[in-house]
This record gives structure tokens, sequence and C-alpha cells, in this order.
């Protein structure tokens, strides 16, 4: 039948007007059947799947989000923030134009509805593309179990994408015929390929920058250093210090893109990072998608399967805690009990491990002693038995270690990690179970203040967490009065009882009398060796130049910055004797030497103005320093630093020179280099320097910042900065000697410290072969030996060590005498009456 043209021409009003179709109560798409009559098709089923597109798409992001399971495994679907955004627009895009699709729309809306499909064509593409390695194994997946939809989710946002384009197309040809609206959905797949693409394009910029400032020489590398300041990329440069598996810009790698940055090594990053930020990457909180909140450990981490059985403490390993520690400790004192005695003290700490995980965790951290300390035990509980450590070379301990680790078995290793710090190793600890260890240390006390002062081992770094709520149970005993500073601890006489926290212990220290030079000479016999100690005056030098090395590192910015936690350096340097001419060397600053007044006029303003915002590398001024001292008369270099975790500088020519060692004509000795840290942690150039020559001193880290450089100042006179030492040594000496109430820890420390002198005066570890048989007889970790704990006694066979070796030289905690006990039970007994 014809239409008439009154009719036509309402019909191309109705189609041309912004209302809706009314037909069909404004949920049709206009159409035409064979008789003419505008009629429309239902497709309610679109509805359906749009809403089952979106509901995959929202419950795979939850799920992603929630256990990092396709990050780990495969690559990073969301490694920013703009990803995130851009996968959940997809369900609210889908279930939106379904919502307009239903209910019907305007030709004003048109061109946003065909934006927001054009960005939801572009997401849905590219991740579908980007999942389609994953397609057939999720689809054998759905078809023989029943689960698998992760990686069809994007294809299924796609289709239902591009259904709704369809839709779009049919409402267009009817409200807007003849208009094409290609543009808008261009737009929005452009802004989709802006965000995403954009991403990609700034993680490329950053890897070259990255690229160029680990390689290049100095002035291109400085550039790039600018251009990562510049483009805020510390926090993309922190998550390229964790796995590379954990990508940032996803599924490039697997589709034969190479990332610049990995074609440099793992620690080459976290040095560029330290670089960058004056910090160690693990002190950062971890970027959002690596952290450790994801609720399920799918598989290890990378990078703690390939530290374990290392040299380095490593990364954080996840989910490893340390539930349980205490320390003990034993206070030598004279026969009498008035003072220190010997100045000796004996620490076991023990250590329960926790492991909440679903795999194995090996347990590792650099443990410092105070200077001169010397470990000497190692015990493990193999099946609640505690199992004493065979003590043998370093290179056979560490073997044995290895070997024993690679078979998952029952292992710990302690070594010397550099002066007066150890790394102590425990592999495994199982999934959902614990592991004890116990690590006991010989230290020296220390004439501090008119007193003998014990500073207590502490963790300078380790690859566990504390767990909620965990303290260091503390036990100090001795026949001499002891004191201690921290309000947690009692005191009561020679007993000291309480709980410190782990960040605490660095700066714990216990007092106990001094004892007058004249009576201060004690000998010890042990395993056929005999040692003595003595308190000593030392002989002071006037005349020197004194070169001060500061750490102008971001971290120490609040420790040395005039103002800083009120440090005042004109008052610091009023403490320095009249005769020094004292230099600084600070970062890119340097001011010459100069007498102690105009020091003090000079240096507050020169240090306000230093810029402590990234790392310093501390090597060059240490080599400069040095160099400076070495014309002079009685030089001491003096280097005041914080910590450095990160091995950002080479101290070859710093070494070198010490190595050279050698008086300036016409001058009585050599220049010392003094090592005082100020922030406690690990310090990469100190482990390097240990034996060519520097020497630490206290640290004291409980002590105000002004206080410490005051007494150090004020004490500078060469060689050291104390009026007194304690001396140990393997001859006997002459004057007063006390033998038969002296401690054995006397021989520990007294040949602990030959081994260094040897090591200092050039001797090579394959010429010390008697000392090294000494060492192990004397049961201690040296640079030539160390301890390890194996599961039976075939694996001690295998490499040739014997853990009943010398057991006349396990040192223990002694008993409490019959009236110690008996104090103890009438305390326990009042406790009663009182509750």
């Amino acid at each position: 039948m014809m239409e008439t043209g009154q009719t036509r021409e309402h019909r191309e009003n109705d189609v041309n007007s912004d209302a809706p179709p009314e037909t069909e109560a404004e949920c049709n798409v206009p159409g035409k059947t064979g008789d003419g009559h505008g009629t429309s098709a239902r497709i309610p089923s679109s509805v359906f799947f749009s809403a089952f597109a979106s509901s995959a798409a929202i419950v795979t992001i939850l799920f992603e989000l929630y256990t990092g399971l396709c990050a780990n495994a495969f690559a990073d679907p969301i490694p920013s923030a703009l990803h995130l955004s851009c996968l959940a627009l997809v369900p609210i895009i889908l279930i939106f134009t379904a919502f307009k699709l239903k209910r019907g729309m305007t030709a004003a809306s048109l061109p946003w509805l065909y934006s927001l499909n054009g960005f939801l064509l572009a997401v849905s593409l590219w991740y579908a593309v980007c999942f389609l390695p994953l397609m057939p194994i999720a689809a054998f997946m759905v078809l023989w179990y029943g689960f698998g939809l992760m990686p069809l989710s994007p294809s299924l946002s796609l289709v239902a994408a591009v259904h709704q384009s369809f839709q779009l197309a049919r409402y267009g040809r009817a409200l807007s015929p003849g208009k094409s609206h290609v543009r808008h959905r261009f737009a929005g797949a452009a802004l989709a390929a802006a965000l995403i693409l954009g991403w990609d394009i700034r993680i490329e910029i950053v890897e070259r920058a990255m690229q160029t400032a680990i390689t290049a020489p100095s002035p291109a590398r400085d550039e790039s250093m600018a251009t990562l300041k510049l483009l805020r990329a510390e926090d993309i440069v922190l998550s390229y210090c964790y796995a590379q598996h954990e990508r940032l810009r996803p599924f490039l790698q697997p589709f034969g893109f190479q990332k610049n940055a990995y074609s440099s090594g793992i620690m080459d990053i976290r040095t560029l990072y330290y670089r960058l930020t004056g910090r160690d990457y693990r002190e950062a909180p971890r970027p959002p998608r690596m952290s450790a909140r994801r609720r399920i450990n799918w598989f290890d981490s990378p990078e703690s399967r390939s530290e374990v059985g290392g040299t380095t403490v490593g990364s954080l390993a996840p989910r490893l805690s340390l539930d349980i520690a205490s320390l003990d400790i034993s206070v030598s004192s004279s026969p009498n009990g008035e003072d220190a005695g010997p100045g000796v003290a004996y620490a076991e700490m023990t250590l329960e491990f926790a492991n909440s995980g679903s795999s194995q965790q090996e347990a590792r951290a650099q443990i410092i002693m105070p200077p001169g300390g010397v470990a000497s035990r190692l015990t493990l509980w193999i099946d609640g038995e505690e199992r004493e450590a065979a003590f043998g070379l370093r290179g056979a301990v560490r073997s044995a270690y290895g070997q024993v680790v690679a078979r998952k078995l029952d292992p710990a290793l302690l070594t010397e990690d550099g002066p007066d710090r150890v790394l102590l190793q425990c592999f495994p600890v199982p999934p959902k179970s614990r592991m004890k260890v116990k690590a006991g240390f010989t230290l020296p006390l220390v004439p501090a203040g008119g007193r003998m002062a014990l500073q207590m081992p502490y963790f300078a770094e380790r690859n566990f967490a504390n767990a909620p709520g965990m303290s260091v149970a503390v036990s100090a005993d001795s026949r001499t009065r002891l004191t201690f500073d921290a309000k947690s601890l009692a005191v009561s006489g020679s007993n000291l009882r309480g709980a410190v926290s782990i960040g605490e212990l660095a700066s714990a220290v216990i007092f106990a009398p001094s004892p007058k030079p004249r009576d201060s000479i004690y000998g010890a016999n042990l395993s056929g060796v005999q040692a003595s100690c003595a308190l000593a005056e030392i002989p002071l030098l006037d005349a020197r130049t004194m070169a001060v090395v500061l750490d102008s590192s971001r971290q120490c910015a609040a420790v040395f910055r005039p103002g800083g936690r009120d440090l005042d350096w004109a008052a610091i340097l009023s403490q320095l004797p009249d005769n020094v001419q004292i230099a600084l060397f600070a970062g890119s600053l340097y001011i010459p030497p100069m007498s102690r007044e105009e020091a003090r006029r000079q240096w507050p303003e020169a240090l306000s103005k230093l810029d402590f915002s990234t790392a310093d590398e501390q090597a060059g001024n240490l080599a400069k320093a040095w160099d400076l001292c070495a014309q002079s008369q009685n030089g001491a270099v003096l280097w005041l630093h914080g910590n450095l975790p990160i091995d950002i500088a080479s101290t070859t020519d710093v070494e070198t020179k010490m190595s050279l060692r050698a008086a300036p004509a016409g001058t009585d000795a050599a220049p010392r280099l003094l090592s005082l840290q100020m922030i406690p942690g690990p310090n990469r150039i100190e482990e390097k320097l240990a034996y060519s020559g520097m020497e630490r001193l206290p640290a004291f880290y409980g002590l105000p910042a002004e206080d410490r450089l005051k007494g150090a100042f004020a004490m500078s006179l060469y060689p050291r900065l104390n009026d007194r030492e304690l001396a140990f040594s393997l001859s006997r000496p002459q004057g007063y000697y006390r033998q038969g109430q002296s401690s054995p820890h006397i021989v520990r420390l007294a040949y602990s410290a030959e081994i260094t002198r040897k090591l200092r005066e050039g001797a090579r570890a394959s010429d010390m072969e008697a000392d090294a048989a000494t060492a192990v007889n004397l049961r201690l970790v040296t640079p030539l030996t160390g301890a390890v704990v194996l599961e039976n006694e075939q694996q001690y066979a295998e490499h040739g060590l014997d853990p009943n070796k010398a057991p006349q030289s396990v040192p223990t905690i002694p008993e409490p005498e019959e009236w110690a006990l008996l104090a103890i039970v009438l305390a326990f007994l009042s406790l009663l009456y009182i509750i």
C-alpha cells in the first residue's frame, strides 16, 4: 500500500525530532517490516549479556586487586591508578549503555553514548589482546572445571561492547539519519589509548633515563637523574627494585618487548633508587600493587627465592616474622664485685621465627656488635632439641650451608659480615610453623664518662618483620652494680630485667663501675691460648690536623644541619683544643683547615646551606681527607656518618692510600681513620674498610646527637677519641696481674683482635691457616671462620666438620648463685602474697 505525503512528512518529523521513538514505549529501535509498518525487534538477551559481562568484569577486578594472582603469575594488569580507573569504567559503561538502550534515548545523548562506547571498545580490545595467550587455557578450565573466567572477562566485555555499538548504530540511523558519529567513537577510543599508552610512554622515558643514570658517565648520569626527578619517577624506580615479573607495563614483555631498565641488574636499580632519594628501597612503603597486603600468597617472590643461601640480607620475606626474642647477658666483674673487672660480657640472643605463608622462607639478619665484639656460639632447635654448631673455615661452613639449603633441610649459619658484625641465616622456616635459633656474642666494655659501658648487639638489617606487640626480653646479671637508662628495665643492684623494642636495642647501654687502671690487668687461659686485658691511659700527642668527613645524605639532615634537633655547631666546635687545625668535607662542600674560632664562625652558615636531599657517596671525600692529613703531623680523619645500606661508591682509592700507610717525614705517626656512626644501621663503606685500618668508635645512639659530637670533639686527642682504652693482647703485660678469677672471654676477644690486626697489616687469609685453626678451637666467628648447624652427623662428616670439637670452648650464661636464687624465690613468694 502506498504511503501518503502527509503520513511520510509526519514520520520524518518524528524521526528527526529529539524525542525517542514513540512506539514500543521508547525501548524499541525503529525499523520497517515488509508491509511498511514501523515496528522494532526487541533483544532483551543483550541486556542480560551486558549484565553478565559487567559482573564478570567486576569480579575479575576485585579478585585481582585482592590476590594479585595475575600479577604474580603472568603480568600486572593494573600497574597504576589510571589502569584501575579504565577497568572500573568498563562495567559502569556497559550497565549505563544497556540501561539507555532499554529505556530509550534522545538524539542529544547519542554523541556521549558513542564516545563511551568507543572508550569501552578500546579498553576491552586492549585487554582482550593482552590476555590472548591465556584464553585457550581459560577455555579449557571453564569446560572441564567450571571456572577460569578471568582471562575471558575482557573478551566478554568486548563482545558486549561490539553488540552495543550495533544497537547504537541502529538508534543513530533512526534518530539522526545521515549524521555520522564516528568522530565521537574515535574520541572515546583515543582517550582510552591516551590513558593506557600514555602510561607506557612515560614508563619508556623513565626506563631510558634509568638506564642512562646507571651506565653513563657523570655528566649524562646527572642529566638523567634530573629527568627522573622532573618526572617524579621515584615510585616507578622503587617498583623496579622488586621482582622483575611484577611488571609496570602490562603484557608487553610476553609479546617480545624488552624493558631497558632490566638490561641492568636489579642491584643497580636499587642503587639508583638510593642515589635518587637518599634512602634504602626497603625503608620506603612498597608500591600498592607489590605490597604484602595481598591476602593469598600464590607464589614465592622471585627475589626471595634468588636470595636464599646468599651473602646479603636482601628483601623482606613475605609473611615471615620474629615472634619471640630474648637477650640474656652476663657481665664479668672483679673478684670482690666492686667493678667491671676485666671489662668483658657474654650475651645470648634467642630468636623464634614464624612463617604464616604457604612456602618455606629463609630468615636473614645482619647483627652489629660494639667495637671489638666477636660471635662465639650458635645453636639451632631441631625436633625440639637444641643442637650446637660446628665451627670451621669460612668457605667450608658456607658450602655446607648452601648444599643443605638446596636439599631443604635444617641448617643455620653465622659468618662475619664486616667489622664487628655477623650475618645470621636460618633455613627453612617451614610454612605455618616456627624455627628457633640462638647466637652468642663475646663483647668488650668501653670506658665512657668514668664508667664501663656495654652496648647491646642489634639488628642492622633483616628480612623479617616483627610480630605485633613483640619486644625483646632483656636479662642482665653480674656480681657488680649495673645501671641502665631505659625505663622499661627494672634495676635491682646487679640484676636487670625487662623488655625493650627491637628499635631500642641499638641505643641500649648497660653501665658498670670502672676499675682503676692499676688494678685492671687480667689474664686468662682457654684451650691452651693465654691472653690478657688492661685498661690503660692513652698517650696524647698535641700537634695535628683534623679532617671531618660529614655525611650529607638526606637521612642526616636532622642530625647535622644547624638547628636540626637543636644542634649548635659553634658550641660543638668550642670543645676542640686550641692547637688543632680542622677541615670539613661534606658532599661538594670543602672548608680548608682553620683554627677552632674560625671554624665556629664559618661552619654553621656553610652547613645551613648544604643540600641534604639525595645520597652522599662519601668515599671520595674520605680519600681527600686522608691525603690532607697525611701531609701534616699526627693527622686524624673523623668520619661522621649515618647508615649506608646500598653500596654506591668504590672505596678502592681510599683503601689503597690506607694500605700504603706511612708517617710523613718529620712526624710522629701516620694518619688514622676514625668512624663514628650517628644513625644505626648497615654501612657498606665501613664493611669494605674494615681491614684497611679504619677504627670504629662506640656509637651510643641513645645520647643526643649534640652531646655525642661534643664528647667526640672534646676528646679528639690523637690517636683515638678517648683518654683510655681497654686493650686485649695475647702477650702477658707487665704489672699487676689477675688470672684465677678472670673470664675466658678475654682470650676470645684477644684472639679476634689478633686476627684483625694481621689482616689490617696486609696478611692474606690463605697464609693464616694456623690462626684459623686456633679460631676454630676457640669457637670464634672471624673473617677466617664461621659456624653452621646441620641436621645430622652424616652431613657434618660430608663437609669435614665436627660440632663436638673443643667442647670446653663453648660459652654459656652462668647460673645464678645461691643468694640470687634465694632472692628470686623470695620475690616470687612476695608477689603471690600481694596477689
